[in-house]
């Protein structure tokens, strides 16, 4: 499971309680097992995203569309926030009742600080092509007077 150890991996009870907790789980987001087991997964969003009730939400799309897919800001144990995407699976016994909820989540942190610079590049050349652009067009009014 080398693959994997970058996705951190746990199911939930119906609920949203923690019922098992990766290896990856435990790196990524700081949280032995023993700390998480039985506690509802909304500590590993942001306080803004809990008071917009977001875990809530997560859960009842994944109920009824079997899946729920997501990028924002988590938390770690420490409080350090890690852009991630996720995804919320339902999962059901044979009956079609539902049992639980895996959740896989992917720290892109780098990816979206990556994605913000080039976007700051990106801004910065349009800025400096604008000033160039003013500078060439003040130069031919210049000389295209003085001709």
């Amino acid at each position: 499971m080398k693959n994997l150890e970058d996705h951190s991996i746990f199911t939930l009870d119906p609920e949203g309680r923690v019922t098992s907790w990766n290896i990856a789980a435990e790196h990524i987001l700081g949280y032995t097992e023993a700390e998480v087991l039985g506690r509802h997964f909304s500590f590993i969003f942001t306080a803004e995203d809990r008071q917009l009730g977001l875990p809530e939400a997560e859960l009842r799309a994944a109920r009824e569309h079997g899946r729920a897919e997501d990028e924002r800001w988590h938390l770690r144990k420490a409080g350090e926030r890690f852009w991630a995407l996720g995804i919320l699976s339902a999962l059901h016994d044979p009956s079609g009742q539902l049992t639980g909820f895996a959740k896989i989540l992917r720290d892109m942190t780098v990816w979206k600080h990556a994605e913000q610079a080039l976007r700051e590049r990106e801004q910065q050349l349009v800025a400096e092509t604008d000033a160039l652009s003013q500078l060439n067009e003040a130069s031919s009014r210049l000389w295209g007077s003085q001709g």
